[in-house]
């Protein structure tokens, strides 16, 4: 991908110890929990614990912290969107900070962590959605208690989807002029749903076309907080001053009503669901009851990507014998279109000479973790030094620098990955594409 004076499409040529703690396992009636591996030289403490609703918890005592940090991962981002509602995922993200049952009051979230010096934001990836805060540590149980009941049960109010859709739709209106986000959604449409599909939303996908096709779109969004927002797909980490029994007693009192896969609950009323005579509800599609998982058996065809499974999962999560979990999402649905290696020219707002070169890899950083050969060959063609790739298109004046590493990429199960080379060319540069085009590829 070129960004340039020049637009258009051509084709390319196809070518192609640290010192470790020990860890200990403590059995308790609530929660499992496990001391982290950690450097000598890590003063903090560090607990591992899986809550008996799923959660996942890590609990990080920071003696020296003044202020106290969460972050939770539910593991739904815009690859679950129903086609029908492009950015649901994002929206919903939106919607679960106005109000729950206990705190109805949509600003008690932030203003609670505004009164105590914190703050917090939150994004929604390919299959993850973050939420976080920062507060002082003093506040951090009251804090917890509002973070908690927003994720377990948000209220999703019509009235606030339709004033919030503005402020989504203002989100991805800002982005309509960052080159940045231009060449984002440009990557993905060269490939497959879902990563091609439109992950910001605007209000024209998230409200207008849907309610004039007759969908209710806070129904929607409720359905796919029930199906996505489970205690299994959910894990926190909790920085704080406090000793990790006492994060752990109130990450247990703060994530005990998030729900289970064991009990399908959902915040939409019957009286508002309308069956389509699948068994969805608002349009959007059913799921298993555990959503961020199905079960395969161990004995599939490993050349397959649909037999490929993830590690298999723990004995106490509820797993059928002789089969393991894998995450929901197609592996090869981001194999481009294209029968072969294509230039795509962009003309950016800015005055920009880059050049991108992606390569798709069918295998996520899980798969060699321990060897990362990712790394390896980031290293070795990134490198600097006389001979290199960077040093010879430097000394021809064509180059600016040269950065390689990871993309986009997706570590549940088998995974994937995006390996790509970026480049900032010089004019000359530009002008000699097809040099350094050819230079990378020997390198």
């Amino acid at each position: 991908m070129l960004l340039g004076s020049r637009s258009g499409v051509r084709p390319l040529p196809s070518r192609m110890q640290v010192c470790l703690a020990v860890a200990h396992l403590t059995t308790m009636p609530h929660a499992r929990q496990t001391a982290a591996h950690k450097p000598l030289c890590d003063k903090r403490t560090y607990r591992h614990a899986q809550l008996q609703n799923g959660v996942r918890a890590l609990l990080v005592q920071d003696k020296d912290a003044v202020y106290a940090a969460v972050c939770a991962s539910i593991q739904v981002g815009y690859f679950d969107d129903p086609p029908h509602l492009p950015g649901a995922a994002h929206f919903l993200e939106h919607m679960v900070h106005l109000g729950s049952e206990r705190y109805p009051d949509e600003r008690e979230y932030k203003g609670f962590l505004a009164q105590h010096g914190g703050s917090s934001n939150a994004s929604t990836s390919m299959v993850h959605t973050k939420y976080h805060f920062k507060v002082h540590h003093s506040a951090l149980q009251g804090a917890l208690q509002r973070f908690g009941a927003m994720l377990s049960s948000p209220l999703i109010a019509p009235d606030n989807a339709a004033r919030e859709v503005e402020n989504v739709h203002a989100e991805y209106s800002r982005n309509t002029n960052s080159d940045g986000r231009k060449l984002l959604q440009l990557r993905r449409s060269l490939c497959e749903a879902p990563y091609s599909n439109f992950s910001t939303g605007s209000i024209n996908t998230l409200w207008q076309q849907p309610t004039d096709n007759g969908v209710d779109v806070p129904a929607a969004l409720k359905d796919l907080w029930g199906q996505s927002y489970r205690s299994d797909a959910t894990c926190v980490a909790v920085v704080g001053p406090q000793d990790p029994e006492v994060l752990l007693q109130w990450v247990q009192e703060t994530f005990q009503d998030m729900p289970s896969p064991g009990k399908p609950e959902s915040i939409v009323d019957s009286a508002s669901s309308q069956s389509n005579g699948t068994g969805a509800t608002s349009g959007v599609a059913d799921v298993s009851q555990n959503s961020s998982c199905i079960l395969i058996s161990t004995e599939g065809d490993p050349t397959n990507p649909a037999s490929l499974s993830a590690p298999a999962a723990d004995s106490g999560s509820g797993a059928a014998a002789g089969s393991v979990a894998v995450h929901r999402y197609p592996v090869d649905v981001v194999v481009c279109g294209c029968s072969g290696p294509n230039l795509v020219c962009v003309s950016p707002q800015r005055d920009l000479r880059e050049l991108e070169v992606s390569w798709y890899i069918p295998q996520g950083m899980m798969r060699h973790s321990s060897t990362k050969p990712w790394s390896w060959a980031a290293h070795l063609l990134g490198h600097e030094g006389v001979g290199s790739v960077a040093h010879l298109l430097k000394a021809q004046g064509l180059v600016q620098n040269l950065s390689v590493g990871t993309g986009d990429e997706v570590r549940l199960a088998r995974g994937w990955m995006f390996w790509r080379v970026q480049v900032s060319l010089t004019r000359a540069g530009e002008d000699a594409l097809g040099h350094v085009l050819a230079t990378i590829y020997r390198g």
